[in-house]
């Protein structure tokens, strides 16, 4: 009867490592690429009709606006070319060629090379859980590993869709950063080479479609908020509020999981116990007969099923601590094996002890409950 004691403290300690977990997991992507201090700005397109010649941006005059403004700094606008665009990687041990959307920035945001190309981190994150390790040829790749990596792009040319009639020369270039800011699944090209290039195919860039900056003090939020309203201002900070309401969320969907299984098995706990007690109908008589009380009487009808009770505790207390570490290296590998970096929590043995002693408290006052309903009963008869 009393292995429920430890079916409980296993169970719990299970439950908590998920909710650590997932909590670790949540904190660490929502705020690994937050800044409190950063906002974007958006044009009322529709980011599909982007692709649309009648669509509209920015005014290109904000972006001087807010350069100009002592509120902020590292301003960046990002453009969509238009037109297609071939890149080919040397990524591996080989070439990959492809079709790829390009978005244009403001040239501060990438230097350090001849044609500086900068990709999202959001990208690279997905490649690595989606795809790495599905193959030999895509292993798992890290920012290091990337940076560096020669790229030649070539504005007008596309192997999916009919090429432009005028096509721009080809440029070598190589990846010189890995960007939070960046608009996931692109590549980033400074401003300048990209107007040059889309000349060479007789188009224009189009106007910006949004724009990252970042506040110098983030109690103007107020009013950045208010004078830029109606370029739909973004902030980090509220992705920050909202991944608390998340985790808080989670932390009342653990808590009420845990109650759940605790009232089950506690109402099991309570059946059984009763037919200990029911059992051992003798050792209230006896209590009865020689008219026992204080500590003797306690002894004779608590000690057996506190011990037990303690017993059974720390043997789930122990293998508690072995279920913990076997998920910890079994998912580990799993994550691991898909490319995710992110180092699972063990629980740590003052979580456990946390555990076990509540569960202790809650069944030692049900059994002290029940002892003395019991030996009121037997003194009734």
């Amino acid at each position: 009867m009393f292995f429920v004691s430890c079916i409980c403290v296993i169970s719990l300690t299970v439950l908590f490592f998920f909710y650590q977990n997932i909590v670790g997991a949540l904190s660490h992507y929502s705020y690994n690429t937050v800044d409190e201090r950063r906002f974007t700005l958006r044009s009322d397109t529709n980011f599909f009709t982007l692709f649309s010649r009648n669509a509209s941006g920015l005014p290109s005059t904000l972006v001087s606006e807010l350069e100009s403004s002592s509120w902020f700094d590292r301003i960046q606008s990002f453009s969509l070319v238009e037109i297609p665009v071939l890149a080919k990687f040397s990524l591996f041990s080989f070439w990959l060629e492809t079709d790829i959307p390009v978005f244009s920035v403001t040239d501060s945001a990438l230097t350090w090379a001849v044609l500086p190309i900068g990709i999202s981190r959001s990208m690279v994150d997905f490649y690595n859980i989606q795809f790495a390790g599905s193959s030999p040829m895509f292993p798992k790749v890290t920012e290091s590993f990337l940076l560096g990596q020669s790229v030649k792009v070539t504005f007008g040319a596309s192997k999916i869709f009919p090429s432009l009639s005028h096509i721009a020369t080809p440029i070598d270039g190589s990846i010189v950063r890995i960007g939070d800011d960046f608009p996931g699944f692109w590549i980033v090209i400074p401003e300048s080479v990209v107007k040059k290039k889309m000349q060479e195919t007789w188009y224009a860039l189009a106007a910006p479609y949004k724009i990252v900056a970042y506040m110098k003090d983030v109690r103007d939020r107020g009013e950045v908020e208010e004078k830029y309203t109606a370029y739909h201002p973004e902030f980090d900070i509220d992705s920050i509020k909202k991944t608390q309401e998340k985790i808080f969320y989670l932390r009342s969907v653990f808590l009420g999981i845990s109650f759940f299984i605790a009232s089950i098995l506690g109402i099991f706990f309570v059946f059984l116990l009763f037919s200990f007690f029911r059992e051992r109908r003798d050792v209230f008589r006896i209590v009865y007969i020689f008219w026992l009380s204080g500590i003797r009487a306690r002894i004779l009808t608590l000690a057996e099923p506190i011990f037990l009770l303690i017993f059974w505790g720390i043997i789930g207390s122990i293998l508690s601590y072995f279920v913990s570490s076997f998920l910890v290296t079994r998912w580990s590998i799993e994550l691991l094996n898909r490319g995710i970096s992110y180092i699972l929590l063990p629980v740590q043995v003052s979580s456990i002890m946390v555990i076990w002693i509540s569960i202790w408290i809650i069944f030692t006052t049900i059994i002290v409950i029940l002892e003395y309903f019991w030996r009121k009963k037997s003194l009734m008869r």
